[in-house]
């Protein structure tokens, strides 16, 4: 209707100067109510302002204002957390997520994504999150002993698949993928024992607790399958596992494997992670998982700067590169491998995935940041104690190392 009126008013009035009359009486207000324009008097009315809005006018001046440079995310560590009891979830949750956690545990943050919107059409295709949980489902129940067809029956009952023939080819593609981590499953780790759960009571230094549950020990080795890719904190968690059981029970484990799908696209499907417990027996165990809690308590006094893949890119890429410069081979030309493993998962670029510099997470505790940015940060006086790996002057190197060394040194990553 305003339209109308507009082009009424060009149809029948014209202005001497020849501009349209609609320009006399048109007002093209700002976008933002803060806009300086809506203050000023004639501005956008004749003869006075246009808005009496007090808090918009605070705005609008802070806008004219001198621009403050960003402020630190926090000015000085929290005080430490006073836990007697430190869980064993809770250490988990950490090495996967240390920024996310901290928000979460420290500040009471819990970032996440957009609401997904309700789709009523009826799904030709499935997106890569609704194909997962698809064979994620398909997984469980087939590894909790029920047959094919009433997985894949179930499955049809829930509606969430295409019609007819379409559905046949998601299932016919999540099913292939099922055996293959079945037939891995079957091969490394189903001996045919139960699987058991085993409580940790493991005293740590400085009259604290290390406390929880592990589940999914079978003939003393911790065994683990999922549908998802074996991205670094799935191998991660089972490290933290398999410290604690080889601290508190040394006898009663022996080992963890954990098996998902590969994390990059190559011609192979699964992926395993075999780790071995430190060779030091249970002494060994205990430091290892003490140097860890020690990593917890720091991160939950400020945000370190950990990222689950860019941490474990560099981390492995650092070690080949030591291993080689140890055995004698000479260095390689071109751009440096280890920062081109960190960058690769760090920046989004044109990728479909993102990469972790746009987690919510990391831009809100440390900000939009280059990767050559993130490595520059110098470690504090304070931060290179030991056990700061000997060399290392970068915060986020440091504590890449001292995240992922030990793992590495213990496991085997293996495709097939």
């Amino acid at each position: 209707p305003v339209g109308e009126l507009i082009e009424v008013v060009d149809a029948t009035a014209r202005l001497a100067s020849g501009e349209r009359a609609s320009s006399r009486i048109v007002v093209r207000h700002p976008l933002q109510p803060f806009d300086p324009r809506c203050f000023v008097p004639g501005e956008l009315v004749p003869g006075r302002p246009w808005s009496f809005d007090a808090v918009a006018l605070g705005g609008a001046r802070a806008a004219l204002g001198p621009r403050a440079a960003r402020l630190a995310f926090l000015a000085e560590p929290l005080p430490p957390l006073e836990e007697e009891v430190v869980e064993l979830a809770d250490l988990v949750r950490f090495v996967q997520q240390p920024v996310a956690t901290f928000l979460r545990r420290r500040l009471g943050l819990r970032l996440g994504g957009r609401d997904e919107e309700v789709v009523d059409a009826l799904p030709v295709e499935l997106n890569g999150l609704d194909g997962f949980r698809v064979g994620d489902r398909l997984l469980r129940g087939r590894s909790s002993g029920l047959g094919r067809d009433a997985c894949e029956a179930a499955e049809r009952a829930r509606g969430e698949l295409p019609p007819g023939a379409l559905a046949d080819l998601v299932l016919a593609g999540c099913e292939k993928t099922v055996a293959e981590l079945l037939a891995a499953w079957a091969e490394l780790v189903d001996d045919g024992s139960p699987a058991v759960t085993l409580d940790v009571q493991l005293p740590l230094a400085g009259g604290s607790l290390l406390a929880g549950s592990v589940p999914g020990v079978r003939g003393g080795a911790l065994c683990g399958i999922g549908y998802a890719r074996l991205a670094p904190g799935k191998r991660l968690a089972a490290w933290v596992q398999l410290l604690a059981l080889a601290a508190a029970c040394p006898d009663e484990v022996t080992g963890a494997v954990t098996i998902g799908r590969v994390v990059a696209s190559t011609t192979r499907t699964v992926a395993v992670s075999s780790l071995h417990p430190p060779e030091g027996g249970a002494d060994a165990a205990r430091e290892l998982i003490g140097q860890l809690v020690d990593l917890y308590r720091a991160g939950m006094r400020r945000p370190l700067p950990i990222a689950e893949r860019t941490s474990e890119a560099w981390a492995a890429a650092a070690r080949r590169a030591r291993l080689e410069a140890a055995g004698g081979a000479p260095p390689r030309d071109g751009p440096d491998p280890v920062l081109t493993a960190a960058g690769a998962c760090w920046h989004s670029g044109d990728r479909r995935r993102p990469g972790e510099d746009e987690a919510p997470e990391q831009l809100l505790a440390l900000g939009p940041r280059r990767i050559d940015e993130v490595l520059g940060e110098p470690a504090g006086e304070d931060e290179l104690a030991p056990p700061w790996p000997a060399g290392e002057r970068g915060r986020f190197a440091g504590y890449a190392r001292r995240l992922w060394d030990p793992l590495l040194e213990h496991e085997r990553l293996s495709q097939r």
